[in-house]
């Protein structure tokens, strides 16, 4: 019985092992694939959640998936951080290592996207702003060409953040650029320097994820 009991605690080590080093090399060849999808400097970080990973592999079922990119540019917009986590995820390990289109299908999910104010500010002036932007952890604030500075507020409906100065100024929009298809932006909160926008996914597949398109 000794014996016995011996054996099967190392064969659960040697599975929890093989296991961890399973789940290392998908997670690697994941980033890799998606580093070279978006054209990107660095490699995103990918986390497959829960375990045992080789069984969630083997069935192509994993209840989330996570992804955090830095420095994404979507349509001539910046973000500076980018994180999403999948909900019922749907692929094939084969198809991700080999790079088979849609390979990966999610129920939904959630996430946020990270601009800094000078690539918001950036994106106002393209659109026509009368006026500069600084995000500050109370709020926005904005420049008019007189030189005063004003409180605003920020907005968003969908896929449009609106920057609306106080006193009567009319309001910009910047359009927000689908990081995944079916994604709503659903909030706005502002930080120094930089704004957090949270946003919802509905169903989606990983390869819909597209850099500068």
């Amino acid at each position: 019985m000794r014996k016995l009991l011996v054996f099967l605690v190392a064969l659960a080590v040697l599975f929890a092992v093989g296991d961890y080093v399973a789940r290392g090399f998908a997670q690697e060849q994941a980033e890799n694939e998606l580093k070279t999808q978006l054209e990107l400097s660095t490699a995103p970080d990918v986390s497959f959640d829960g375990w045992p990973f080789l069984v969630s592999a083997i069935k192509g079922e994993f209840e989330e998936i996570e992804l955090d990119a830095a420095r994404m540019e979507v349509k001539d917009l910046e973000f500076a951080d980018v994180h999403l986590a999948l909900d019922d995820v749907r692929f094939s390990v084969s198809d991700v290592l080999f790079g088979e289109d849609k390979a990966i299908t999610a129920s939904g999910g959630a996430g946020s996207v990270a601009l800094e104010d000078r690539a918001l500010s950036a994106a106002l002036e393209r659109a026509g702003a009368p006026f500069s932007l600084r995000l500050r952890e109370a709020g926005a604030v904005v420049e008019l060409p007189s030189g005063d500075e004003v409180a605003a507020s920020i907005d968003v409906s969908k896929r449009a953040l609106s920057i609306a100065p106080e006193g009567g100024l009319a309001a910009v929009s910047v359009t927000l650029p689908p990081i995944l298809e079916n994604v709503t932006y659903e909030l706005a909160v502002t930080h120094d320097d930089y704004v957090t926008i949270l946003l919802r996914l509905g169903p989606t597949t990983l390869r819909a994820l597209q850099s500068g398109n």
